[in-house]
């Protein structure tokens, strides 16, 4: 079994591009807090997501805002022109839901998909939120 849900919060700007298949790819890190023995630690997570959902999360998220995310596990080896042997472990995103919507004065011109305000006027029904 492989799955990851997971709430954060966006920590970088969001690396979108378009590759040669016409296929959207979007990079991204989160990070979440988690208190144990009143002891907070914060965990920081590199995410990956290809075709609609990465290009719902390209229109609708940005640095600094929260989101649900439904994903798993993905793991890249390979090794230096040194020689040298490197890894890598990534969530790849299924889905993502933004608890923090965009406002309507924030839209990017460059990004065709449109900008909604509340989760009202989300595309998606209630049974797409994860939480």
């Amino acid at each position: 079994m492989n799955n990851v849900n997971i709430i954060g919060r966006i920590t970088s700007e969001l690396s979108t591009q378009i590759l040669t298949s016409g296929t959207t790819v979007c990079k991204f890190s989160i990070a979440f807090n988690e208190k144990i023995s009143n002891v907070e630690k914060t965990y920081f997570f590199n995410l990956v997501s290809f075709g609609k959902t990465a290009e719902f999360i390209a229109g609708y998220c940005k640095k600094g805002g929260r989101v649900g995310i439904e994903g798993k596990l993905q793991q890249d080896r390979w090794e230096t022109k040194e020689g040298q042997k490197r890894q890598s472990v990534e969530i790849l995103v299924q889905k993502c839901s933004p608890i923090d919507w965009r406002e309507k004065d924030s839209i990017d011109n460059s990004i065709d998909n449109p900008i909604v305000n509340t989760p009202e006027d989300s595309p998606f029904s209630a049974d797409d939120i994860l939480f």
